[in-house]
């Protein structure tokens, strides 16, 4: 009898683009000490709480072909990561084989003649990878790669939220080789990565209202450059479905491919160059001690909960229209944002809008209201605005800090000593 042999699968661009990265092979014996540059990031940054929203919206717009651009053999033991990495090189090489190639042809196949590369040139320094125009003439964007064993930016960036002082001292210095590429090369874009995670950034000038400049002690109608950042985008996240308007609900929705798709559009559309004169923005720190930000974190004005829901004219790039979110609050006073969209029923605190991206408690949006989360049981918590991040009492008496929370089905979850509770 003959065998049956299965026939392999077909991916369009699309279909590749919204595919997770397969995990990378980590070898016993590795590189130790984190290859970070003395160069910290001193300017002023800011988080770009749209960017998810602003990527899916260019994998919207995009014109998709149908035809298929790659198979996939059954057993998919080709398509597995088996090159084993154990320094920095290795990891580049297998962001520019999952990423680097295969937007690359991406790109080809929808129109756009951009290609990924090394970087080379003149200049002081130079970033380790790049997306060039069409010749390798000139290079678009500053790409930095770290080991994921000495870099955790997942952790970092979570850390935002739940530990402000420690991110306030480890951002800079992640992100100060990278601005500098950008600034010295005129990009408008980065990005650091360390396969696991890419953190995406972008240099743009922001001017100042009086309700802004009075929030951050600067002046009315002053203008400065800002470097905004975006969450880590892991590189296990596929592109999943979400036709939300209010930013925050496309926390890990979007994949590594879809983000790259986003930049590769602006980057054709030759909206990729910025001229940064700002002063200061990074600083040489070798041999000195870090003992806090050196940075400048924008703060910006709450939605107001006595209003109806409007936002600020202020507010950050990205957050959701006033038509779209209603204030909420709670029993015990905390104001809330909630959506009126039907499909996204649940609440998001404002003061920690971005909480489910560092959620280790891996829950995940259905849309059966018959769904459930299985937790240890209850927990009351209390809401920091000074650190950013609940609070509940241990069985000592003593206040302490949740390790992670997220939002599910209206309700607020945290993760304490390893173990989710509902919180009250």
């Amino acid at each position: 009898m003959a065998t049956q042999h299965q026939p392999p699968t077909g991916y369009t661009s699309k279909d590749l683009t919204k595919c997770p990265l397969p995990p990378i092979v980590q070898g016993f014996t590795h590189t130790e000490s984190p290859s970070i540059s003395s160069r910290i990031f001193n300017g002023v940054a800011a988080k770009w709480t749209g960017f998810e929203m602003e990527v899916r919206n260019a994998f919207r717009q995009q014109e998709w072909k149908t035809h298929v651009i790659a198979l996939e053999q059954p057993g998919n033991l080709f398509n597995r990561e088996h090159v084993i990495c154990a320094n920095e090189i290795g990891v580049s090489s297998r962001f520019q084989q999952q990423v680097g190639h295969v937007m690359t042809c991406v790109g080809l196949d929808i129109g756009m003649r951009l290609y990924f590369g090394s970087w080379h040139g003149s200049g002081k320094g130079h970033p380790d990878l790049t997306i060039w125009d069409e010749g390798g003439h000139k290079a678009l964007i500053a790409g930095e790669v770290k080991t994921p064993w000495t870099l955790n930016l997942r952790r970092m960036m979570a850390g935002e939220y739940l530990d402000n002082t420690q991110f306030r001292i480890e951002f800079p210095i992640s992100a100060g080789q990278v601005a500098q590429y950008m600034k010295e090369h005129s990009c408008k874009y980065g990005f650091l990565t360390t396969y696991r995670d890419t953190v995406f950034f972008k240099q743009e000038s922001y001017t100042f209202n009086q309700e802004m400049a009075s929030l951050n002690n600067l002046s009315n109608g002053e203008t400065i450059t800002v470097l905004w950042y975006s969450n880590a985008i892991h590189h296990e996240t596929a592109s999943a479905g979400c036709d939300s308007h209010n930013p925050f609900h496309y926390t890990d929705k979007v994949s590594v491919r879809e983000c790259f798709l986003f930049l590769m559009k602006q980057l054709d559309s030759q909206n990729h160059e910025f001229r940064n004169r700002q002063n200061p923005w990074t600083k040489d720190n070798k041999g000195k001690q870090t003992s806090g930000s050196l940075a400048k974190f924008l703060k910006f004005p709450a939605p107001s909960s006595t209003n109806k829901g409007a936002t600020s004219s202020s507010a950050p790039q990205g957050y959701a229209s006033s038509s779209q979110q209603q204030p909420y609050r709670s029993r015990d006073g905390r104001d809330y944002y909630s959506t009126t969209d039907p499909k996204h029923s649940y609440y998001t605190h404002v003061a920690d809008p971005l909480a489910g991206q560092m959620s280790g408690l891996h829950l995940k949006e259905r849309s059966s209201e018959s769904a459930s989360v299985q937790g240890r049981g209850k927990v009351t918590v209390r809401w920091d605005a000074r650190r950013e991040t609940y609070f509940y009492t241990a069985s000592s008496g003593k206040q302490k800090q949740v390790e992670t929370s997220t939002t599910y089905n209206g309700e607020l979850w945290v993760k304490i000593n390893g173990e989710k509770f509902r919180a009250t």
